[in-house]
């Protein structure tokens, strides 16, 4: 997990902690005394490394309806991949894991299961998704979903193999948080590229960042409906 303070006049973001969530340290408790933290005037961004949807084929009736022994007529494209992830795939020629289908789907539940966790634990409803920078507001954090290789891609920064454990992943994760000059540190470098984990962490606030300055592109008006539902 990491946090991160930006200045609405400011092109960077100051990132100020960088930590890895435990048993004893649960990733709610860190988060909630993170926005505690933060006072009532500030604008709060949640950006999560996990799908936070799911395709909208699952809700067709000739899926919802379908039996054994009889064929399924939805694509295993449209059944276990987004829009989301098809509109990633053409833009920047990187396929997400599909969120129907992989161990990401897991993630995803548990990632939903965080932020109704998170929203309790703070007193509220719910925590709203941003779908464009004026909608994030003092009054309640909100949450977008990111994918950090795919930020990494828009900013040309190499992943190498920074998911690998020893030497090499090790470089390959400090040579990434090198290529972000939009990351202005108040932490060292070698806390940050500990693991992947810390990394996609750190590339999280990089992406929170550019939402929120405008650089994140919206879903178009054929879309919204889709993306919201």
């Amino acid at each position: 997990m990491a946090r991160a303070l930006v200045d609405a006049a400011s092109t960077s973001a100051e990132l100020c902690d960088v930590c890895t969530a435990s048993k004893r340290n649960p990733p709610i408790e860190i988060a909630a005394r993170w926005i505690r933290s933060c006072g009532d005037e500030a604008r709060v961004l949640i950006a999560v490394d996990a799908p936070l949807g799911w395709p909208d084929a699952m809700r067709s009736k000739q899926f919802v309806r379908h039996v054994t022994s009889q064929r399924v007529n939805v694509s295993a494209d449209e059944l276990f991949t987004r829009e989301t992830d098809r509109q990633i795939e053409r833009r920047l020629n990187k396929k997400p894991l599909a969120v129907g289908a992989d161990r990401i789907a897991r993630t995803a539940h548990a990632a939903l299961d965080f932020l109704s966790e998170l929203s309790g634990k703070l007193g509220l409803e719910t925590l709203p998704l941003a779908w464009s920078p004026s909608a994030v507001q003092a009054s309640a954090p909100s949450v977008i979903e990111v994918y950090p290789a795919a930020t990494l891609l828009t900013h040309g920064v190499s992943t190498g193999s920074y998911r690998k454990s020893g030497r090499e992943g090790r470089e390959d994760r400090t040579l990434i948080v090198r290529s972000l000059p939009e990351l202005a540190l108040k932490i060292d470098i070698d806390g940050i590229a500990r693991n992947d984990h810390t990394v996609d962490s750190a590339v999280c606030v990089l992406a929170g960042r550019d939402f929120l300055a405008g650089k994140s592109e919206a879903p178009d008006d054929r879309l919204r409906k889709l993306v919201k539902r």
